[in-house]
């Protein structure tokens, strides 16, 4: 079943349907747009992308995903990622880029009203061939605590993966956040390709919502929090495993990270 959802990522390959390309080509055409700002930068083909860079000033993408064919990528004026390691390696193709940083919309607070935290530990997030080592890890911390899931790309489970005993379905906006308002302790994990960097939404998104946040060791973490005062580390599954039972068992010093 797996491979047939591998389907899905053959775009990169072949390119998206010509409907796909006809009707954002409208758009742009319709709207006039000074600026097109894409974070998909697969969804639109070459020649496409050639077209759009006719009718706008400035092609600008986003990016922090396994990357796009690398002519696609030389199409955009100037690339931005919250992957460090991703600039540089633009530049060399003598793409622009920037590290763009990515945070929290404090105003999401006001939408979400405080709640009990009724989960104790909790996962939100997808599941894919690109999440593979985080998949192994989650399943087995799931093996030894339970653990609340929600997220897409649960077919790319097997059907005895211990991660589907308390799943719950995707999550999206404002549920999403009331989630993570109801959750004690979120386990954060990063795509294959962020390789050794900590940069994704789910850092934010979790201690933005008072979680206690314990995520993948990185080398930059550091320069976005204070590790083991602000959110916990670990190294592997065997110490996430560990550290969810002692911030489980010492409640006031998990709240006052969160």
């Amino acid at each position: 079943f797996s491979k047939i959802q591998m389907f899905s990522y053959i775009h990169r390959f072949v390119g998206r349907p010509k409907w796909v390309q006809e009707i954002a080509l409208a758009q742009i055409k319709a709207i006039k747009p000074d600026i097109v700002y894409m974070q998909d930068l697969s969804i639109l083909n070459t020649d496409t992308l050639r077209e759009v860079k006719k009718l706008c000033k400035l092609l600008v993408g986003q990016i922090a995903c396994p990357l796009s064919a690398e002519e696609n990528l030389r199409q955009f004026n100037l690339i931005l990622t919250s992957f460090p390691h991703y600039v540089d390696r633009f530049r060399k193709m003598g793409i622009s880029s920037e590290y763009f940083k990515i945070g929290f919309e404090p105003r999401i607070i006001e939408k979400i009203e405080e709640h009990e935290r009724i989960f104790e530990v909790g996962f939100i997030g997808s599941f894919s061939p690109h999440h593979n080592k985080g998949t192994k890890l989650l399943e087995k911390v799931a093996s030894k605590i339970p653990l609340h899931i929600w997220g897409q790309g649960i077919n790319y489970l097997s059907l005895v993966s211990p991660l589907r005993k308390n799943y719950h379905g995707e999550a999206w906006g404002l549920q999403m956040y009331k989630i993570l308002a109801e959750t004690k302790i979120i386990i954060n994990r990063h795509i294959d390709v962020a390789e050794n960097y900590a940069n994704n939404m789910r850092l934010y998104e979790s201690t933005g919502m008072g979680a206690m946040l314990i995520t993948d060791k990185k080398d930059n973490l550091n320069n976005l929090f204070k590790v083991g005062q602000e959110v916990i580390s670990y190294e592997n599954a065997l110490d996430l495993a560990k550290k969810i039972e002692y911030y489980l068992k010492h409640d006031e010093k998990r709240r006052t990270i969160a």
